[in-house]
């Protein structure tokens, strides 16, 4: 894992009141969840429940189909198990239903800001949301077999990105999801 710095900082406005005053309108925050699943304090949860339910909690609270996600925008921490954890889950989330979203990591290029990197992700979210593209992940040249996911590679892509799962996750068991929209 590469420590980095930085921030991202998103406005929050009722969006009745942003299309009032002509706003330029990134996303919408369609859905949230968190869950503390503690299970140690360098080791995520063995089976990653937590990051599962909170997936699954954020589209629903969002309501919309797995089918709909268009783009996972993945914590990617960069430390073996954590990255293998991270596809279980996805793949958990997603595998059944045969729907692969594409799914990137932007701490791939930026190195990993701990508590910053849900910001800086927020940020990049709407950005994808409001340019239709898929951002790219970088050094990864060979994903791991046992998840067949649909990982973005060194380039971005054209959309259509119409719905966002975005996760963040840290040490201790402490793990969020957003869902971001666009909005036409």
């Amino acid at each position: 894992m590469v420590l980095s710095e930085g921030a991202g900082i998103l406005i929050l406005e009722n969006l009745e009141h942003a299309k009032t005053r002509s706003a330029r309108i990134y996303a919408e925050v369609g859905g949230y969840s968190s869950a503390n699943s503690a299970f140690d304090v360098f080791h995520p949860e063995p089976n990653g429940m937590g990051i599962v339910r909170t997936m699954k909690m954020a589209l629903q609270e969002a309501q919309i189909p797995l089918t709909q996600v268009d783009w996972v925008n993945a914590q990617g921490f960069s430390i073996p198990v954590y990255d293998q954890m991270e596809s279980r889950c996805m793949q958990e989330v997603f595998g059944p239903i045969g729907h692969r979203p594409r799914i990137s990591a932007i701490s791939s290029w930026i190195g990993n800001p701990i508590g910053a990197l849900g910001g800086i992700q927020a940020a990049l979210s709407a950005l994808a949301l409001e340019r239709q593209t898929f951002p790219p992940t970088d050094n990864l040249d060979d994903p791991d077999p046992a998840y067949p996911l649909h990982w973005m590679k060194r380039h971005p892509e054209p959309g259509p990105v119409n719905v966002v799962v975005q996760n963040s996750y840290c040490f201790m068991g402490k793990n969020s999801s957003l869902v971001f929209r666009r909005v036409t």
